[in-house]
């Protein structure tokens, strides 16, 4: 008998509980440079872009913050709760420019990606917010509690055009990629969206708590391309988009049978016997699974595999190489109890990260010598007999696969007495080699923290709640 695609979900499926650890081994990473700004409320880095020398900051704010370095000063005040923030750095730390888009409420940042034209950044914001940042006003109004955004700015921070899309729940904007002149942005929504860019609606519905989303834009104008819903009854959503060969890759999380697409490939049974595979569902083996998919620029299905860690499983982001590979980091478990798993499809391997408390993902990359950087959040003692423990509530775990398979993965952490969070991580391009290849790390952290995991101290203090930060390590 053919060989159905639930049986097949399940054959590709990977288990991700480890019964031993891999070898590793605490990084030496050389402290370089640093950079923390704050204000009178709560400022976070979520993701960091490294162009030709210039840094490029997405993250929140609340209250009035000072976005500068040094003596001067450039204050913005949140219009709401917490405002999207997006400002770019010279290599010495000095501030070139910064923006802030906000409404009434909470506003949420996502993405950031350096294209030909300037900038990319995606989110969520609440109420009325003015996407023209600059001269001019243009005043959007969310439909219900937050819409989804794609923001398009040029490389000194003018708005060159903006696409909003919500219904009454709702819905953000997590990432985005670019392939071949389309703009990929991914996430989720909730209820009925329209998702049109122009007179046309674009209606989607989700089939349960939310959807997963991939929305393709022109570039030069915003125009809408296409669209692939990834849902089920349960909660899903989309988490990262990263580009492929031949189109992109996607990860995210599930709650229930999930439809992926249809794909057309001609495929063998059991018995190898020719039979063309249809429509493509997942289902999760407990509340809450990760999936990993491949489509094509016109958003056909053309791969997947599911991961199922033993608990509530997210994955963070996703990075895709085509010398290096494919990884992805997910958190499994319960909290309390949380584990981050490293997941590298092309071989099946997983490198786990383990404490007494939590380990959580944050942004992973490959760096410009091929090197696999992520960052994390963690609290408890002890990471994987490391002696390690967290300072305060929790601190940064910073960690590296190294291009050389033969090598063991590494890790260590910055952190101070109060709660800091390791979201993002940056490195020049690939196509720019170094054999001193180096990385940015950022988040947040509060009261004080050292940002040299060696033997030397280097002091940031917050001004009063969460600072950001950013700091460049060499390793």
């Amino acid at each position: 008998m053919p060989m159905n695609h639930t049986n097949r979900a399940k054959r590709d499926s990977k288990i991700s509980l480890i019964e031993s650890l891999e070898p590793r081994r605490l990084l030496s990473a050389d402290y370089v440079a640093s950079l923390a700004f704050g204000g009178t409320g709560n400022e976070i880095i979520k993701h960091i872009n490294v162009d030709y020398g210039v840094r490029q900051v997405v993250g929140t704010f609340t209250g009035t913050c000072d976005f500068a370095s040094g003596k001067s000063q450039y204050l913005m005040t949140s219009r709401g709760g917490a405002d999207v923030f997006v400002a770019a750095y010279s290599e010495s730390g000095a501030l070139l420019w910064a923006q802030q888009l906000g409404g009434t409420g909470d506003d949420e940042a996502g993405g950031i990606l350096r294209t030909s034209t300037g900038l990319v950044i995606t989110g969520g914001f609440t109420g009325t917010a003015d996407f023209n940042p600059t001269a001019g006003v243009d005043l959007r109004t969310s439909n219900g509690k937050e819409d989804a955004f794609v923001w398009n700015l040029s490389g000194n921070g003018k708005l060159i055009w903006a696409r909003t899309a919500g219904g009454p729940g709702n819905d953000v904007a997590n990432d985005v990629a670019y392939v071949n002149g389309t703009l990929v942005s991914v996430g989720s929504f909730r209820n009925t969206v329209n998702f049109h860019t122009g007179r046309a609606a674009h209606l989607y519905t989700s089939n349960g708590n939310r959807d997963g989303f991939i929305w393709e834009l022109a570039l030069d104008n915003g125009r809408y391309q296409g669209f692939r819903q990834i849902g089920s009854i349960g909660d899903d959503s989309i988490s990262a988009v990263t580009q492929a060969p031949g189109g992109i890759d996607v990860v995210g999380q599930f709650g229930g049978r999930a439809y992926l697409g249809f794909s057309t490939k001609v495929l063998l049974n059991e018995i190898d016997i020719p039979y063309t595979e249809g429509d493509i569902y997942i289902t999760p083996r407990d509340a809450q699974d990760v999936f990993f998919a491949t489509y094509d620029l016109g958003l056909h299905y053309s791969a997947h595999l599911e991961n199922d860690g033993g608990g509530i499983d997210r994955a963070t982001d996703i990075v895709t190489d085509p010398g290096v590979g494919t990884f992805i980091p997910m958190t499994s478990g319960n909290v309390g109890s949380r584990t981050l798993f490293i997941w590298t499809l092309g071989g099946g391997r997983y490198v786990p990260f383990r404490t007494t408390g939590d380990v959580v993902g944050g942004d992973i990359i490959i760096d410009n010598g091929g090197n696999v950087r992520f960052t994390a959040t963690f609290s408890g003692n002890d990471i994987d007999g490391s002696g390690i423990i967290s300072h305060g509530g929790t601190d940064i775990l910073i960690g590296t696969i190294p291009a050389d398979v033969t090598q063991p993965a590494s890790f260590t952490s910055i952190g101070g007495p109060g709660n800091d969070f390791g979201n993002a991580v940056a490195s020049l391009p690939r196509a720019l080699f170094s054999t001193t290849p180096y990385a940015l790390y950022g988040g947040s952290f509060r009261q004080s923290i050292d940002l040299d995991p060696n033997a030397g101290v280097v002091t940031r203090k917050s001004a009063l709640g969460d600072d950001a930060f950013f700091v460049q390590l060499l390793a």
